[in-house]
């Protein structure tokens, strides 16, 4: 699964019914079946100018306005983020055991980087005290863009690389990492925020620079970290939505959507959650407001809180 907005339109995948869907006030707009399986962590990339939405490990192609499928690609992807103008980035499958990172449109990649033997790192933010068995990308990355950069990490390999949005590497870090490990990272002003999930509940959360040493800000359970802006940054776990600032200190909380919370995405005001039957939507005013919106069997309830 996976799910993004932009703070007005909410698109979300599911790998279960295989269905994409657009939300836009809070209802479901239009959805359609994806020909091909969507993997369990689904790629997403969405591009609102270019009218489109990419979903897929093989990538499949719809347009936003309508979610009318326009193509069925053959080019596989691990991960995916919209870059904009129709251009995408993506982690391709490894080769050899080694990921590569790429950047432009599917079947004509107009840069790629191989994530391996990436040079000296810096120590990073890991859930665990264990040792990766390799410091090589091709394992079970990561990637998110923002107007910051690209940031492609892989939990099982203990690595953070961030890179420009023309694929220069910015920072290195390695983290420790273990084979239970997922780590996702944001490229922001003040570096990369990065969350550590350990069997995907125990959850670190800080700050990697690359001349500072990391800064863990939170410990907490079942954790989504995402930058609200430069100032503040989204917290999100099963039980609860939290805005804090760059410190880690809570600026307002409220209640998350009942049932597990399988992907989240932020744009500045606004946080979107993912459940298999729900989409939670949360946007941060004086405090938090959180609406629900079934997508599951029961229809399309809305529920305030």
């Amino acid at each position: 699964m996976e799910i993004w907005t932009d703070g007005e339109l909410v698109v979300h995948a599911c790998d279960r019914t295989r269905v994409v869907r657009v939300l836009r006030d809070f209802a479901v707009s239009g959805e359609a079946k994806a020909r091909h399986d969507l993997g369990w962590k689904t790629p997403l990339a969405v591009d609102v100018a270019a009218d489109r939405i990419w979903a897929g490990n093989r990538l499949q192609e719809f347009r936003l306005s309508d979610v009318s499928p326009v193509a069925a690609h053959e080019h596989e992807v691990l991960r995916l983020a919209g870059l904009g103008e129709g251009r995408l980035a993506a982690v391709l499958p490894p080769t050899g055991g080694v990921c590569r990172l790429a950047v432009g449109k599917p079947g004509d990649w107009e840069h790629e980087v191989l994530l391996d033997d990436l040079g000296d790192a810096a120590p990073g933010l890991a859930a665990t005290d264990e040792s990766p068995i390799s410091r090589v990308i091709g394992g079970d990355p990561t990637l998110t863009a923002t107007e910051h950069g690209l940031v492609v990490a892989d939990g099982k390999r203990g690595v953070v690389a961030h890179f420009s949005l023309d694929l220069e590497l910015l920072g290195l870090w390695h983290s420790g990492g273990a084979d239970e490990t997922e780590l996702t990272g944001y490229a922001t002003a003040r570096g990369v925020l990065v969350t550590a999930r350990w069997a995907g509940r125990d959850s670190h959360v800080g700050w990697l620079t690359p001349r500072k040493k990391a800064r863990l800000l939170r410990h907490g359970y079942g954790a989504f970290a995402m930058p609200a802006g430069d100032e503040r940054m989204w917290l999100v776990s099963d039980f609860e939505v939290a805005l804090l600032d760059h410190e880690g200190e809570t600026i307002a909380t409220a209640t998350a959507p009942s049932g597990l919370i399988e992907a989240a995405h932020a744009s500045d005001r606004s946080c979107v959650m993912g459940t298999s039957a729900a989409v939670g939507i949360a946007t941060a005013d004086e405090g938090i407001s959180v609406r629900t919106v079934s997508v599951g069997r029961q229809g399309k309830r809305q529920r305030d809180r």
